[in-house]
């Protein structure tokens, strides 16, 4: 998550060039207009809100984290045991015999 706060700002800005120093197709200005007559309805003062309110931002991110970690963790327990069985402890299994070792180099 880190690597993906930190590289998609800096590669967008990279790969992203001004875009009114060009002329635009048809498809282009039609999705535009819809895009500007979406925008132009939504209640902005609820981004306002939020922006004037960091500590409430920032306790729904990371509860929105939390919540994400316990998911993925319940999850994985209930999808990797069978039905009925506890979830599975994961240990070091020892090699099954007739199996070739790798040589080891010294």
């Amino acid at each position: 998550m880190v690597i993906s706060l930190t590289t998609t700002p800096m590669m967008c800005a990279y790969l992203l060039r001004d875009e009114h120093s060009r002329p635009h197709g048809r498809l282009y200005m039609a999705t535009e207009r819809m895009f500007e007559r979406i925008l132009s309805h939504l209640p902005l003062h609820t981004l306002h809100w939020f922006l004037d309110n960091p500590a409430l931002t920032l306790t729904v991110l990371f509860l929105t984290i939390a919540l994400n970690v316990v998911t993925v963790h319940h999850d994985s327990q209930r999808l990797l045991s069978p039905a009925g069985q506890p979830a599975p402890t994961w240990r070091r299994c020892a090699r099954p015999s007739g199996t070739p070792s790798l040589p080891r180099h010294e």
